[in-house]
């Protein structure tokens, strides 16, 4: 294990099931090489340190790096978190700064989740490394204040999803009950089917430490009917609200958004085209959109969402998660507008990483679909922009407004969510823009290492 910190050993030998290897620290092998955390996020700083200690030692290595991300702060402090107030910060300058950051936001502007990724190196027979990652996380918020002596970090101030606003925070909650909820745990119960998969034997027990490459004969014929899956069905989206820095997405509510979501979609300016190629729409007036905006309100399935302008407060657009198969772990997103003032900007993007960061990071779930008409190129364009693949057409699919619907088909996968993620920050950190807002690198440029 990566790291010399008694306390995370022994929380991760509890976590692990026994039997598939033994964990000892880097003192136990006698490395004393620290190894920097230069990643721009967990994945790659786990990765980093699982690659550099398992060419250091030889032995199949598991690293991890964790921390908290404050949907208000715009996924910060993130790898920052420990040295958030400073370099030497204590727990308690950090909670300290934290709430001096969120001072005056409601519970519903305070979302959070701890994040635990865990990386495994292991040297394979032909002198490579095979590397696994394995990423869990806890939603939550943080609280007004502290409460509770118990765990470390921002514990004190991080209240569980589980909890209404001002409920108990983690500080307040008994060890065994934060594990079983918590990212770390998340993460080790992930990792520990990576380890049975990969049959990992421990050197001191007399074992040979390294393992056949994943992508050999041997492992792809143990495959055959399927990978084994670790898997346990996961919660459908609640009725959340998702904070970016640029919008939110909020559930519908027909006195809030109805007026402002009219004049986005039929006043002037209007993109013209805008209802093409949805099952409805346009509308004769405002008393017919809010009617219909009504329906979408007291429907779970799909599940609609206003994109609020957090400048303005003004919606802008819609979206909706739809299709939820909780038990199999896939979900689509849909019935999504712009309006013509929010279309090709920051904030049409954000509120797609939104949605999709809610699914993979907070949710757990397999599979994310984007589904259009195949004659929509303009939805096609962005489905590919955004990192979603092309599965193929359906054809004659649907009847859609009395004409035949062709649907084009396309899917974003967990295990290819960090590599995606990673490049949205990329293209969403202000960096990217000049003084007139035009972007520096494309998305596309990002995610190809242009």
């Amino acid at each position: 294990m990566a790291t010399r910190s008694a306390h995370k050993l022994r929380e991760l030998r509890q976590l692990l099931p026994s039997g598939q290897a033994e964990l000892v620290d880097l003192g136990a092998v006698g490395v004393d090489q620290d190894i920097p955390e230069t990643g721009a996020t967990f994945e790659a700083n786990a990765r980093l340190k699982a690659r550099a200690y398992a060419r250091l030692t030889g032995l199949p290595t598991l690293a991890d790096d964790s921390g908290l991300e404050v949907d208000a702060l715009g996924g910060g402090p993130g790898v920052r978190t420990k040295r958030y107030a400073s370099v030497d910060a204590t727990d308690e300058q950090n909670n300290r700064k934290l709430l001096g950051a969120l001072a005056g936001l409601p519970p519903e502007r305070r979302g959070a989740r701890y994040v635990c990724v865990l990386a495994l190196a292991v040297p394979t027979v032909d002198g490579r490394l095979a590397l696994r990652t394995a990423r869990g996380t806890c939603r939550g918020r943080i609280a007004d204040g502290p409460r509770g002596s118990g765990g470390f970090g921002y514990d004190p101030i991080f209240e569980p999803a589980s909890e209404p606003p001002g409920g108990a925070t983690l500080g307040q909650w008994s060890a065994e009950a934060k594990n079983r909820i918590s990212h770390r745990a998340k993460a080790a119960r992930r990792m520990a089917s990576i380890l049975a998969d990969l049959d990992v034997q421990g050197t001191a027990a007399g074992g040979d430490s390294r393992v056949p490459d994943p992508g050999s004969s041997d492992a792809t014929r143990r495959g055959r009917l399927g990978e084994p899956l670790d898997w346990e069905p996961v919660a459908a989206p609640g009725r959340a609200v998702l904070a970016g820095r640029t919008v939110r997405l909020e559930p519908i509510d027909v006195g809030h958004h109805a007026a402002s979501l009219f004049a986005a979609s039929h006043g002037a300016g209007a993109d013209p085209h805008l209802w093409d190629y949805l099952p409805y729409g346009p509308f004769p007036d405002a008393a017919g959109f809010s009617a219909w905006l009504s329906t979408c309100a007291s429907s779970d399935d799909p599940l609609f969402l206003a994109v609020v302008d957090e400048a303005t407060g003004r919606a802008l657009g819609m979206a909706s998660y739809l299709r939820i198969t909780p038990a199999h772990g896939v979900i689509e997103i849909g019935h999504i507008w712009f309006s013509a003032a929010m279309q090709r900007t920051p904030q049409a993007t954000e509120a797609i990483w939104l949605l999709a960061r809610h699914v993979f990071d907070d949710l757990g779930y397999r599979r994310l679909e984007w589904k259009c008409d195949a004659l929509n190129a303009r939805s096609r364009r962005a489905a590919t922009r955004l990192g979603f693949t092309f599965e193929g057409i359906f054809r004659q699919h649907l009847v859609v407004k009395g004409r035949n619907r062709d649907t084009a088909w396309y899917a974003m996968l967990d295990g290819e969510w960090p590599a995606i993620r990673a490049a949205f920050e990329s293209w969403l950190a202000a960096g990217n823009f000049d003084v007139t807002g035009r972007q520096r690198r494309t998305l596309t440029e990002i995610r190809s290492g242009r």
